[in-house]
């Protein structure tokens, strides 16, 4: 990628991230704030990415996680995405996902990154319940889209036998998850993300 074209779009977002203020002192809902940062944050990634997909040998796709997959993006928000390949990455593919991580850090954000071929992400989905939350809130961004119907398929196949064992560990989760947030909607200081009632029943529902 050309420097004027990094430098370039790192302006572009912090232009962005200034107004997305702005829009929030003048009393906008958070609703248009996260719309406007997560289409933001889009333009920018999927620019740089767009300018080094021809160098990787076999099909990749990038995706939005979390958060940042819901469009619910705010001023403090981290930002998870990966890149989800077909096949394993090469020396020099590993090169690429480098430099775009590090063009990601440049963005000042909090950022997760985690690049990943299909048979791995599978494979952490079955055994680590915040990667399969993750996986199942995906948002494809751009790429190949071979990438995401073969990850499609087996993700919904590992769910198909196994979504009563899934909705038994989400349930035992949140309960304990309760404990540590007083376990009730009448707490007169609740925390607005975690407690009974809170975003996080919201997103698991």
């Amino acid at each position: 990628m050309g420097e004027k074209l990094f430098h370039s779009l790192k302006e572009s977002f912090a232009e962005d991230f200034e107004r997305a203020k702005r829009i929030h002192q003048q009393k906008a809902t958070g609703f248009e704030v996260c719309k406007f940062l997560s289409t933001s944050f889009d333009k920018v990634i999927k620019t740089y990415f767009g300018e080094i997909k021809g160098e990787f040998k076999k099909p990749v796709a990038l995706y939005a996680l979390g958060s940042y997959a819901r469009e619910e993006v705010n001023l403090h928000s981290d930002i998870d995405i990966t890149i989800i390949s077909l096949g394993n990455f090469s020396k020099g593919e590993e090169k690429l996902l480098e430099n775009f991580y590090y063009f990601l850090l440049s963005l000042r954000r909090e950022i997760g990154f985690s690049p990943r071929t299909v048979e791995e992400t599978i494979k952490l989905s079955q055994t680590e319940i915040s990667v399969f939350t993750n996986i199942l809130q995906r948002r494809f961004l751009c790429g190949d889209e071979e990438v995401e119907v073969e990850l499609s398929k087996k993700f919904k196949k590992f769910v198909e036998e196994n979504k009563k064992n899934i909705s038994f560990e989400l349930m035992a989760i949140r309960n304990e998850r309760y404990k540590k947030f007083y376990g009730t909607v009448y707490y007169q200081e609740p925390n607005v993300k975690e407690s009974k009632g809170g975003l996080r029943d919201l997103h698991e529902a």
